[in-house]
């Protein structure tokens, strides 16, 4: 039996596809390994959206050509889809090479390499096809589940439209048994993910269709949360947020990326939206969703962000009061238009901006979390003595800890009491009600 290991790198989309390749090779018979020390062949899901992205993902490659009993390399994900036809002679490690669109034939791939040949299947974004595929789900209790692919805007930072392509939704028909399977097995929260989630539909069927996919989930029985992430502003219309106030099981929890507020490098970015538009937008989601918590990101030191525009960020930042914020700082990506522009920004305006703007935001996100200390609130158990209530997105956002005498097991959703910061992120709380009396009895 063929011992095979996967590393998983990038974004919750590549996760996805992790278990995808994980589920397929567990259907073909394979022995999955946990240790890349113990397996004949490595497959490396790479993430190639930023220069240190695809650093780390070469970086994984040549330590594994280290290893003493050499295993056989497989190059996955989005690095074989930038590298194209030039992945064989810039990565000479990896005995094979596939892209996303080619997970199905992973099995065969590797039984090719290992007879000795060095196959390459990377197909183009307009050749791949939405299939059901089996999936081994690493992350219970909860599940990422993908909507669509590419991208259909044109962001001048970004080279993702250049080798994962146009906007492409997947069948609702598909996402919903999808999700059927993973709720079946136990799954108590969905995460949708895609490069825009609220475009969902427009190539498919013509109009927006989020909603009308949200609806066909909240319908799945034992499925208890369904949580939203990277929705694009220009999409979050008035009807929109009002759907999200009306379906069961979506969380009041939006991750709205907006880069930047300055309307001079918002033109830049080839984005839209001023600080003005973007605070009507908030006041709207939160007059609509009370008591909703809202996530950001943005970038720092864009070609041509001076002073003032930094400034005019840090103040929107300040009225905007997002619960969450994440930030980076720009790197320019060759075959994108802002690699070129002028003036580049020095590496360490960046650093020095990043590290103002995420201090910024610490005490904001503290003094919102301060709001929530006393309150009693659902929380979904993860592991013994650590879980999150439906302000926290796994991997990205604060946790709730909690004793780990309680006995509780991943995937239970208890109430508890708020009742301390551990740090301007995380709390400690507190098991209340039945849950509190059972648990007590259970631990005696």
């Amino acid at each position: 039996m063929i011992k095979v290991a996967l590393i998983n790198l990038g974004c919750p989309k590549n996760q996805v596809e992790g278990e995808y390749m994980l589920g397929v090779l567990e259907e073909a018979g394979f022995h999955l390994e946990s240790s890349p020390y113990r397996a004949q062949v490595v497959v490396v899901n790479t993430c190639a959206f930023i220069r240190a992205a695809r650093e780390e993902s070469l970086g994984i490659v040549r330590s594994l050509n280290d290893i003493k009993n050499r295993p056989l390399i497989l190059l996955a994900g989005c690095l074989p889809q930038y590298l194209g036809a030039q992945a064989p002679h810039l990565v000479p490690q990896a005995s094979a090479f596939l892209g996303p669109g080619a997970i199905p034939q992973l099995p065969a791939i590797i039984k090719q390499a290992l007879a000795g040949k060095r196959p390459m299947k990377v197909p183009e974004p307009q050749e791949e096809k939405w299939q059901l595929l089996p999936r081994l789900v690493t992350t219970f209790p909860y599940a990422y589940i993908k909507i669509s692919e590419g991208c259909r805007h044109r962001c001048t930072f970004c080279t993702i439209p250049r080798f994962k392509g146009p906007y492409r939704s997947r069948p609702l028909k598909h996402i919903v048994s999808e999700a059927a399977a993973l709720v079946r097995a136990g799954i108590k929260e969905l995460i949708l993910v895609g490069q825009e989630t609220t475009s969902y539909g427009l190539d498919l069927y013509g109009r927006p269709a989020l909603s009308e996919l949200l609806k066909n989930l909240s319908r799945l029985e034992g499925l208890k949360w369904i949580r939203l992430l990277y929705l694009h502003p220009s999409g979050l219309t008035p009807a929109l947020v009002e759907a999200l106030a009306d379906i069961p099981r979506v969380l009041t929890y939006l991750d709205i990326p907006l880069q930047h507020v300055s309307p001079r490098i918002l033109k830049k970015m080839g984005r839209e939206g001023d600080p003005e538009a973007f605070l009507k937008l908030l006041s709207c989601i939160r007059q609509t969703l009370p008591g909703v918590c809202l996530r950001t990101t943005f970038m720092v030191g864009f070609p041509g962000e001076g002073e003032e525009d930094f400034s005019l960020l840090l103040d929107f930042l300040r009225e905007a009061r997002f619960d969450w914020a994440g930030a980076f700082k720009y790197s320019p990506e060759p075959f994108t238009p802002a690699a070129s522009f002028y003036p580049q920004v020095p590496e360490e305006i960046k650093e020095e901006r990043l590290f103002l703007l995420m201090e910024e935001q610490r005490d904001i996100t503290r003094q919102c979390n301060t709001r929530w200390l006393g309150e009693e609130m659902e929380v979904l158990v993860e592991k013994p003595g650590v879980g999150r209530t439906f302000r926290q997105a796994p991997e990205i956002d604060g946790r709730i800890y909690f004793s780990k005498k309680t006995l509780l097991s991943p995937g239970q959703m208890v109430k508890m009491h708020m009742e301390k910061l551990i740090n301007p992120y995380d709390f400690w709380g507190r098991i209340t009600g039945k849950n509190a009396e059972t648990q007590a009895g259970l631990s005696n």
